[in-house]
Parts: structure tokens; sequence; C-alpha cells
């Protein structure tokens, strides 16, 4: 016990508390483990991840769970639930205690099933329901930022949990209360429950698929999609802009282009004049890899070459992210290391954070998990619209 680094709200309790407290903690890993179910170990009285740990993605239904409670860290046993098939509504206000909350449940067609009371001040509970939601569709969490209400129902707010974790039954809330279970089995997942989306939730992802329809009947056309547009259109002006023509040629130059070659073309150059007109203008002002033969009095210069500053390694991944990937392909960060190591032998790998500012910067965004491993998430680049 003296060898580990204890946590000094645990260290302030008594000895006979410790052994008592890391018996409960153990032995509610353990009964969740029996019960089919993948554990990992977060810190005492959270549901936060180890340093050095993956948290909820290194969980695991076999012996090897239980390290941190057999080597005596009083850690916390929390459910990795999509891997246990299983999906938790947890309701964190508005219904009061738990005899309210049943009732509530009860006159909203919420089956009787297995519900863990957390420990949260003024009431909060967990109902399990066997199932998962499908990769497409998000946890429904609570996010003022991002405009997410989360779950609403009959004054009763909270959130659905399907792709991440909840602490399991004999755990530890922060308040120091112990999370208790009422006994029930684990009722199947109700369909309404399953497909439950916010609005602003839903509206993105119809979106999103409205998005990819119109690439792929673009791209059916043989012609420039509108997603891969503004691409293009960069490109043609930097080629252009290379052979030195000024911001008016090359204004004049793309709308010429965006009739010949992109969908609707037509319908574009007319209602995006000012968007033709600032690349020209964006385009046209950027520094560029030349040799100069004249000056601007028209004197000879000596083949000046004006150099541009070098990319950084971020802008080195955005180029390559957006020629090796086309919209719409699903991967995983794996798949795009692995093309990355085959593109660059010999070259060392981007760092996490830059791949993922990188993947950022041009569009690409989480569309689900991968079907041969749910532990894996995939990726999608879309398209400029």
């Amino acid at each position: 016990m003296a060898e580990l680094a204890l946590p000094k709200s645990f260290k302030r309790l008594n000895l006979e508390q410790q052994q008592a407290i890391l018996k409960q903690l153990k032995d509610a890993a353990r009964t969740a483990l029996n019960k089919g179910r993948h554990i990992f170990p977060a810190p005492y009285l959270t549901k936060k991840t180890f340093k050095g740990t993956r948290g909820s993605k290194d969980a695991r239904n076999d012996a090897q769970a239980l390290a941190k409670w057999e080597a005596g860290v009083p850690a916390n046993p929390c459910v990795r639930l999509d891997y246990s098939n299983l999906t938790v509504l947890d309701i964190d206000g508005g219904v009061g205690d738990y005899d309210n909350v049943i009732a509530w449940a009860k006159a909203n067609g919420i089956p009787e099933t297995y519900v863990v009371t957390t420990g949260r001040t003024g009431g909060g509970y967990h109902f399990y329901f066997s199932g998962t939601r499908p990769p497409e569709r998000k946890d429904v969490c609570k996010n003022p930022q991002a405009n997410r209400l989360g779950f609403e129902l009959d004054g009763a707010h909270g959130d659905i949990k399907c792709h991440g974790h909840v602490v399991a039954e004999g755990g530890l809330h922060k308040t120091g209360a112990t999370y208790r279970g009422n006994g029930l089995p684990v009722a199947p997942l109700p369909d309404w429950l399953r497909d439950w989306e916010e609005e602003s939730v839903k509206a993105r992802r119809e979106t999103f698929h409205r998005q990819l329809e119109r690439m792929k009947e673009a791209q059916s056309a043989n012609v420039i999609p509108w997603n891969r547009r503004n691409d293009f259109l960069y490109r043609e002006a930097g080629h252009l802009h290379y052979l030195g023509l000024s911001e008016e040629t090359l204004y004049a130059a793309l709308k010429d282009i965006a009739r010949r070659y992109c969908a609707d073309g037509e319908e574009y150059v007319r209602q995006q004049d000012a968007k033709l007109r600032s690349i020209a203008t964006r385009v046209s002002a950027m520094t560029y890899d030349r040799v100069v033969n004249k000056n601007l009095l028209g004197k000879p210069t000596g083949n000046l070459v004006i150099k541009a500053p070098p990319l950084t390694p971020k802008e080195r991944l955005m180029v390559w992210l957006t020629h090796r990937f086309p919209v719409a392909e699903r991967v995983t960060v794996r798949s795009i290391l692995e093309r990355f190591d085959a593109d660059h032998p010999g070259e060392r790998r981007p760092g996490r954070t830059t791949l993922f500012r990188a993947m950022k910067s041009v569009n690409f965004l989480e569309v689900g998990l991968d079907p041969s491993d749910r532990r894996t998430s995939l990726w999608a680049r879309h398209g400029d619209s």
C-alpha cells in the first residue's frame, strides 16, 4: 500500500476504511466482469482515464481486466457500453427520488429494467438496456456550446450513452456515494431509444447524406462535383498565377474554367461572382517559386528565383491528405498512417496532434465505427459546399 501513489482523499481514510473500500471496488469489478461486461479502471471517485492508458478503449472481459484492483489500487470500475452490448439512459435531473423516476419511466413507456442509482445530488439514475445504437447514432449528450440539448422527456433530462462508458454498480460517485442497483434483469433496448436523435444532430446527418448524393450525381456526369469545386478552382488559379497572369486576367480565366469544367458551372459563375473574385485576389497575393527574367521596369534580373516560404508539417500533410483520400472514402487513422508510411518511406510519421489538425483543416469528420473493430473510429473527408 505504501509504495502505491494513492489519491489524497483515499489516504485520509483510516486503514480499516481503506481496506473496506478496496474490497468493495474489487468486488464490483469482478461482479461486472462475471456479468459479461467489458470493464476498465478509472481513478478513485472518477470515471476519467489513468495516465498512460486509453481509458474505455482498453476495456476487456478477462482476468487481466482486474490487474489494477489485484495490485491494491482503489480504482473505480467502469463499463464500456458498446463493447458490452449495452445502452444506458442516464437521467440526471427533473425527476427527484427513485420512486418518482420509476413512476416517470412507467408513464413514458420505458420498460422495467436494471437501474443503478448514481449518487448524484438531486437524483441520478442509469437505466440499462441490452442492445446498441447504430454507429451513425452518436450518444445523446447535453452540450450547450454545440447547441445540443441532450435527452429530454416529460420533465426529465439526461443523456443516452452507448459508445461511451459508465461507472459500474458498486463504484463510487465523486460525492463518495456508492452506485447501487435494483437487482432486476436488463431489458431489451426499445426501438425508440435506439433511434432517438436530437433535431440539430439529425439535421447535420441528413445534410451530409444529401451532400454525398449530390457528389455522386456530379461524379457520374464526369465533371468537377460541387464538393471538389473549391479545391479545383484554387489549384487552377495557382497554376495560372505561376504563369504570371494578372489578377484581372486570372479572374476572367477562373470564370471560364468554372463554366467549362464544374457542375452547374453557369449558375455558379452567376451566383458566386464575389467568391471567384476573392479566389483571384487571394491567389494573386500569394508568394511562389518562380524564375523572373525582368523586373517591373522591364530590365533583366538575371533569372532571379523568387522563393516561397516552405510549407509547415501541417500544410504538407493537408496537401497530401487532399490528394490521397477522395471525398467520402471511409478510413481509420491507422490506415491513414499506413498510407503515409507507404508514400513517405523512411520519413517519420506525423504526431497525433498535427495529424488531427490537418484532418480537421481538410474537412475530415468522424462518421462511425469500424465494423471489424468497434473500438476504432471511421473518418471521411467532406467536400466544400
